[in-house]
């Protein structure tokens, strides 16, 4: 399961399971490989935060199956956090204003449909979600698309 939290000016998503051994996931990160949440959220071990700072040098054999694992989700810039590329999509970026509380219902629909992975096909631009900037989405409009998005 993913969660979101923020610290400083990061979101971090956390991800937590009822197993109690993630092994396999480490295994995956030694390989170079990422490694998609929920068919939604796909991250590597670039991503992975470490005493609130991104770990772009440890190597994975340190780290422990200790839960729960966070990753860096988003970065503030100026009033939106970026996603990082690649994380929902690579073919575009994706900004949420800063009043916006981040939560898996913005990304994820009933049956663990992703929102974005849907609407990638005929989306050719940077997607922002509230706030002032001229093309953006209203949060109001974006939070009826999710409630009217199709779960199959």
């Amino acid at each position: 399961m993913i969660q979101f939290k923020q610290i400083d000016n990061k979101i971090i998503a956390t991800y937590s399971t009822k197993s109690d051994n993630i092994d396999w996931l480490f295994e995956i990160f030694k390989k170079g490989e990422s490694y998609a949440f929920q068919k939604t959220f796909t991250f590597s071990k670039i991503d992975l935060l470490h005493g609130n700072k991104v770990s772009n040098s440890k190597e994975v054999d340190t780290l422990t199956n200790v839960e729960p694992i966070d990753f860096v989700f988003a970065i503030l810039s100026n009033d939106y956090y970026k996603i990082k590329r690649g994380i929902i999509t690579n073919k575009f970026d994706i900004y949420f204003h800063k009043d916006l509380q981040i939560s898996i219902d913005l990304f994820l629909v009933e049956g663990n449909i992703s929102i974005f992975r849907k609407i990638e096909d005929f989306i050719s631009e940077d997607v922002f979600v509230g706030g002032q900037i001229h093309n953006a989405i209203k949060i109001e409009n974006f939070l009826e698309l999710i409630y009217q998005f199709p779960n199959q």
